[in-house]
């Protein structure tokens, strides 16, 4: 079973109007030391191993984060990197697109974390090395804010079953297992079918755009999801939109809930929902 250890870099974004603050109070306070200056970031060291980067730049204290922007991102280790990432998107968790290569992701309740692996080589959070630019990680950051889900997966199938496959609605979406039911058509341009589950969901979708064997998009015209407390309407208007692309002997599946975004109150629930079936339900049904 792959294990999980606290890392010791770390990394926060801030406003460039409290750099010199920050500066004197982790040096001069706290003891630590500047390792590395640059335009708009600073490495410190604080004790014998702990390294902390802050990016510098006009960020809003505006909860784009679910909380703020300049929460900090903690590291952990683990020496099975491929398998506790599974395991994490598995759960439900927001992965963030960092342009960076690892794999960074928001955990319940707002912290944001970033994995790696235990041995590896992280001198570049130490101010040693090139490090990712700054520059693409805070636009990376500031377009988080309303960021739909999505899922991507690769099937060893042509995009032409793949593409069956995802129209196929009752095979792996309202499933008699998960006691699901399913009503209507949902193979050409306009068909229009209803997804339900018990009295918990109700969503009627309309294929708006169907290209075979590259893409089809639902809209959702009607929806009434009774575990929501507020807006149980909040499905309403948006769209699934599965895309296919080829890849060798394969396609490349990418599932976008255009209007699913983590200020909804269903984000979090949706999204394990969505990973369940994308990432498991639907892929294994076709490979």
């Amino acid at each position: 079973m792959a294990k999980v250890i606290f890392g010791n870099h770390s990394s926060v974004i801030v406003p460039g109007k409290d750099r010199d603050s920050i500066c004197k109070f982790y040096c001069d306070v706290l003891g630590g030391k500047i390792m590395k200056a640059e335009d708009e970031r600073d490495f410190l060291r604080l004790g014998d191993d702990f390294y902390i980067a802050f990016l510098y730049g006009d960020v809003p204290d505006e909860g784009e984060f679910l909380r703020t922007a300049r929460s900090i991102w903690l590291e952990i280790k683990s020496d099975n990197v491929e398998e506790m990432t599974r395991k994490i998107l598995d759960f439900g968790v927001r992965k963030l697109d960092i342009p960076a290569p690892h794999f960074y992701f928001q955990a319940p309740g707002g912290q944001c974390f970033r994995l790696v692996g235990i041995n590896e080589d992280l001198s570049f959070s130490e101010g040693a090395g090139e490090a990712p630019n700054v520059t693409k990680v805070k636009e990376a950051v500031g377009g988080m804010k309303n960021k739909n889900y999505t899922a991507t997966i690769e099937i060893a199938k042509s995009p032409t079953a793949v593409f069956n496959q995802v129209n196929d609605v009752s095979t792996w979406w309202a499933t008699k297992e998960f006691k699901g039911q399913y009503e209507g058509q949902s193979t050409k341009l306009n068909d229009e079918f209803i997804v339900k589950f018990g009295d918990a969901h109700y969503s009627k979708q309309k294929l708006v755009e169907v290209i075979p064997g590259k893409k089809v998009v639902w809209l959702v015209t009607d929806s009434k999801i009774n575990w929501i407390e507020n807006d149980k309407t909040e499905w309403t208007n948006t769209k699934m939109v599965f895309e296919l692309t080829p890849k060798g002997d394969g396609t490349v599946l990418t599932f976008t809930h255009e209007g699913l975004v983590p200020e909804q109150e269903c984000y979090s629930k949706c999204v394990q929902g969505w990973n369940m079936l994308i990432t498991d339900k639907l892929y294994n049904l076709i490979k």
